[in-house]
């Protein structure tokens, strides 16, 4: 081991922590933030740097990381999470992990919280760097409601600001690998280049977000919005109407539904003539409209997804409050509205149908909820073609071919007719 540090940090008061349902919990909680207070790091090379392979699955950045010397789990790198959380899966079950307490936490969606609780003393190895004493949240399944069960759960946890919060963190979707550095080990010199611009951080509840100028219409002013940036988040753009005066429902939109860790979420789904990141403009950008999980408290306008922020390399220095981006190979990668009206998740043996909405071609094939897609265009349904998978139902072909089980049937193949979903309403529906 060749260096090691304490650091030493006030208590973050999260945004997840929202109300505590059992006395016993007010003591755990202060056990979180004396632990956190303690946690020490250490890193196993001279040069305080490690670099990591990452897997890139529907749109979620997973990295190996190991738990009290376990074998390698996948977490979730999350800019969206204020903490660091380890889920119920096939693999953590196994871990001999104590969990202790009862706290609420929320996040996206209109259902109501989920429950969750603390596991004290955490060792947390990422490469060469090590954390030790760390306390992290558990969520069940229970607490996960858009899984129905562990054959869906295709992560182990999330790694999240608390974890990043002291360190620069490089991701590079070119080489498909995240770097760590130690502050005082990281080069500025490097990147100095006309390719690197930057960018400020405001860091607010342990989550970082950026001024961004969007331009509703073509003839509308552009605004300067706050929004978050969440690379746990597989959209693009979101915007809350509830947040800004001149941000409407849009008229000429379809509908949608997702999760998060509160329940489902309304969507109108549609576009904006612009928007920025630093000093890039994307046009025409694909983007939801929802006021779900928006409160009056916050302040931010809406959010940019992993689905447009994995178009560049980027590296965050929280403690400067800035990041550096650069273009990369996926850049003006099209962003498309979904042409199906399915809705599919990642599952052990495919992808698992979660949704099917009304008055689409999704509807009209013989699918049914629960369902899991096993083929698609000649591609086996695995992790890593989920994105090749939404990428073809939003295409501009006629259809989309694919075969599917369903429990105690054998395998069946049907097409998938695509059809454009935006249509004019007029008026919000």
């Amino acid at each position: 081991m060749v260096s090691s540090r304490k650091i030493n940090s006030l208590a973050i008061i999260v945004t997840v922590l929202v109300s505590f349902v059992a006395s016993c919990a007010l003591n755990d909680s202060a056990q979180f933030y004396i632990s956190k207070s303690k946690t020490k790091t250490t890193w196993q090379t001279e040069q305080r740097t490690t670099s990591i392979p990452f897997s890139l699955v529907d749109q979620k950045i997973l990295i190996p990381i190991s738990i009290n010397d376990s074998k390698p789990l996948q977490f979730v790198l999350d800019t969206g999470s204020p903490v660091t959380v380890i889920v119920e899966s096939h693999n953590t079950k196994a871990l001999p992990l104590k969990s202790s307490g009862k706290i609420s936490v929320g996040g996206l969606g209109d259902d109501g919280d989920s429950s969750a609780s603390f596991i004290h003393n955490t060792n947390i190895t990422v490469g060469s760097f090590k954390i030790s004493e760390k306390s992290i949240l558990h969520i069940p399944l229970s607490g996960l409601p858009f899984f129905d069960d562990l054959d869906e759960v295709f992560f182990d946890g999330i790694i999240g600001f608390d974890l990043l919060a002291h360190l620069i963190v490089k991701i590079d979707y070119d080489t498909s690998t995240i770097t760590l550095f130690e502050k005082e080990s990281f080069d500025d010199q490097k990147y100095t280049d006309e390719k690197w611009s930057t960018v400020a951080l405001d860091i607010k509840q342990s989550v970082p977000f950026i001024n961004s100028k969007v331009r509703i219409k073509e003839d509308s002013t552009p605004m300067d919005l706050i929004l978050h940036l969440d690379t746990g988040a597989a959209g693009a753009l979101s915007l809350a109407p509830r947040r800004h005066d001149e941000i409407n429902f849009p008229t000429t939109y379809y509908k949608s539904k997702s999760f998060g860790i509160s329940g489902g979420l309304d969507n109108f789904n549609s576009s904006v003539a612009s928007a920025s990141i630093g000093n890039i403009v994307f046009t025409n950008m694909q983007t939801d409209f929802s006021d779900s999980a928006v409160t009056d408290d916050e302040k931010h306008h809406g959010s940019i997804g992993n689905q447009l922020f994995s178009q560049f390399n980027v590296i965050f220095d929280y403690q400067d409050k800035r990041m550096l981006i650069k273009e990369n190979h996926r850049f003006n990668q099209p962003i498309l509205h979904d042409r199906s009206g399915l809705g599919v998740l990642v599952h052990k043996n495919g992808y698992v149908v979660k949704r099917i909405d009304d008055d689409t071609g999704a509807i009209k094939t013989q699918l049914a909820l629960g369902d899991v897609i096993t083929q698609f265009n000649g591609l086996a349904a695995l992790p890593e073609n989920i994105e090749k998978f939404r990428q073809a139902l939003s295409s501009n072909a006629n259809d989309v071919q694919f075969c599917w089980i369903s429990e105690g049937i054998e395998q069946r193949c049907d097409r998938l007719i695509l059809e454009d979903r935006i249509k004019d309403h007029g008026l919000k529906g």
